[in-house]
């Protein structure tokens, strides 16, 4: 047993303690004596696991290839701030990674909270997923490990090279932590106390934040690595499935706080969107479904979903038997008419969670596929065609929900006049895009409307900002899905250059070969082969607008492409060498030339929706 493994026994061992400190019964006065020390049990657990975690990043910065799970995601070559990102690249680290959330998250309710039944079904939920992470060992011995080896190898296989990019840095610990905050929603929604949801408020919107900004740089690293900013792999899918139900989770708790008429769906839309973030983890790590998110996962963490499912079913039961408790307590909403606030609300949330349960259903069946070795795969498709028609309308709400009650007719008369005009003129020349621009152009004026009036409204200026803020989330939605319908315009070719200094125009650019390059890095096995061109982007016959470095290599026998991205104000301009290159005998060379509108619009919704939350995260929260 090595010092890692020690100080993941230790671990566990004081949360168990620890764990039964909180379990106070009259018939255990021995382990009664030991209450006061429960802080301190949990402290010394969430001190132990840490250490784990912070060896396991130095045997990486230090190349300790004797621990197998440093032999299998670094190399010697790979770069300080790769070795640290690795340690969470694979399942073994991630799930160490995210347990430690849990474990902290666990520690600091403890601190907290002098009591509460949430302390203990979080504590519990950390151990579990610690027992799972024992079992997978991330501090195994390489020799161990392998037994066909009898010397510790003086150097690693490498990490996969789609996974060199600062990007890594930030998108998995941004799902893994937004999950974990996600586990305080879960514990108190089951538990359900007067106050559940004022303590979960504040966990609830850090991890939709965090989880938000982990999805969209993954969407940049895809962008960057797949050519695409968006790629229905069962990944992205589970995590963005994840963050629409937290989504419609606290839509139902604004409703909730402000009139106690969503006292069964708010709880049990809590409790439902951490069951299916341990379901996405499972997806993500398991390697059991095809994806090109599967850097050399195992597979072998079936019991990680025998745990998702015992939750689904304890989470079921709990929803049942509050439903039969709470049928005649549910307060009726006071209706207004159609198209009052509740009906408003309750649509949302159920259009998120459709949404969500589109995802998951796809998400299922190929995993149920994939288990029963079928072969067959689902379609892209399915996702497209089932979440178009829910978020044309989704966002024809939203657009409704700016206004006050009495000019939301008025309002759907406008977007209904929006949608005429865009469809009788044929704008986009495609009668699904133009629906689509109707309806977003409608909520976009609906969240500038609504956001100017807090504007110049007589409140305090932080009320003012508190009061917009939801509605920069709406508007930065309505946005970000311009910026997505404006990215289906791109125009794409390959482009063969005859000579240096040769332009080709590709849509409002012109694209200029200036060098080629064939370096040899060095003699490591994990990058054998590198060729490079150098390109000038221009504008329309101007002033050169940028120069950069297109890749392709052959590392580790994959042949990796790094474009060179040009991030226009409009539009950008992607160029992706494809390595065919010679200047003798003849002078050949070819590249893949991209320019994609909207792509500015994408990231610059995206940031608005975020920046929404903060005035609510910073504010003062109000006490039931």
């Amino acid at each position: 047993m090595n010092l890692g493994e020690i100080f993941l026994y230790l671990s566990f061992l004081s949360g168990l303690l620890t764990l039964l400190l909180l379990w106070e019964s009259p018939r255990l006065d021995y382990i009664n004596t030991l209450i006061p020390y429960r802080k301190w049990s949990m402290r010394i657990s969430a001190t132990f696991l840490s250490l784990a975690v912070a060896l396991l990043a130095y045997y990486f910065l230090v190349s300790d290839f004797s621990i197998n799970y440093v032999y299998s995601y670094s190399s010697l070559d790979l770069a300080p701030i790769y070795k640290l990102s690795a340690v969470w690249t694979g399942e073994e680290g991630s799930m160490l990674f995210f347990t430690l959330g849990l474990l902290l998250i666990a520690a600091y309710m403890l601190e907290k909270y002098e009591s509460g039944a949430e302390r203990p079904i979080i504590l519990a939920l950390a151990l579990l997923l610690l027992l799972l992470t024992i079992m997978l060992g991330p501090f195994a011995t390489t020799l161990h490990s392998h037994p066909e080896m009898t010397d510790i190898p003086t150097d690693g296989l490498g990490l996969n090279p789609l996974l060199v990019n600062i990007w890594m840095v930030f998108h998995p610990p941004g799902i893994f932590i937004g999950y974990a905050l996600m586990s305080v929603v879960f514990a108190s929604a089951a538990v359900h106390a007067p106050d559940w949801e004022l303590k979960s408020r504040e966990f609830a919107r850090w991890a939709w934040l965090i989880l938000g900004a982990g999805i969209v740089s993954g969407c940049i690293w895809s962008y960057e690595v797949w050519e695409s900013y968006w790629i229905w792999d069962p990944a992205f899918t589970s995590s963005l499935m994840v963050w629409l139900m937290l989504t419609a989770y606290l839509h139902t708790a604004i409703r909730f706080r402000k009139s106690w008429d969503m006292n069964l769906l708010s709880p049990s839309t809590g409790i439902m969107s951490f069951v299916i973030a341990m379901y996405s983890i499972y997806i993500i790590r398991s390697g059991t479904i095809q994806s090109v998110h599967s850097f050399g996962e195992t597979g072998k963490n079936m019991l990680l979903l025998y745990m998702v499912v015992a939750l689904f079913v304890i989470s079921i039961g709990i929803m049942i038997n509050r439903g039969m408790k709470n049928r005649k307590k549910q307060k009726s909403s006071d209706s207004e008419g159609l198209l009052s606030d509740s009906n408003l609300f309750l649509l949302t949330t159920v259009l998120f969670l459709m949404l969500s349960a589109v995802l998951f259903t796809g998400l299922s069946y190929s995993l149920i596929l994939d288990i029963f070795g079928s072969g067959m795969a689902i379609s892209i498709e399915l996702f497209n065609d089932w979440s178009y028609p829910l978020t044309v309308l989704l966002l024809v709400i939203m657009g409704l929900c700016m206004f006050r009650a009495s000019y939301r007719r008025l309002a759907f008369v406008l977007g209904a006049i929006l949608l005429l005009v865009f469809t009788g003129l044929d704008v986009t020349n495609d009668k699904y895009d133009n629906i689509s621009v109707a309806v977003i152009v409608f909520a976009t004026l609906s969240g500038l409307y609504r956001i100017s009036r807090a504007a110049v409204s007589k409140a305090p200026n932080w009320a003012r900002l508190r009061s917009a803020s939801p509605h920069l989330v709406h508007l930065g939605i309505a946005i970000m899905l311009m910026g997505v319908l404006m990215s289906t315009y791109y125009t794409g070719e390959t482009v063969y250059f005859r000579s240096f200094n040769e332009k080709k125009m590709v849509g409002d650019f012109e694209i200029e070969l200036v060098d080629l390059a064939f370096p040899a890095q060095h003699d490591h096995y994990t990058a054998t082969l590198t060729k490079i061109g150098t390109y000038n982007i221009h504008r329309k016959n101007r002033s050169i607008v940028a120069t950069g470095d297109a890749s392709f290599a052959e590392e580790g026998g994959e042949y990796i492409t790094r474009p060179f991205i040009y991030n226009g104000l409009l539009s950008d301009v992607r160029i992706t060498y494809q390595g065919i290159g010679t200047t003798t005998p003849i002078f050949i060379s070819f590249a893949n030339i991209k320019v994609v509108p909207g792509m500015s619009v994408i990231w610059g919704g995206c940031i608005l929706i975020l920046v929404g939350m903060l005035p609510g995260l910073f504010g003062r929260t109000k006490k039931l």
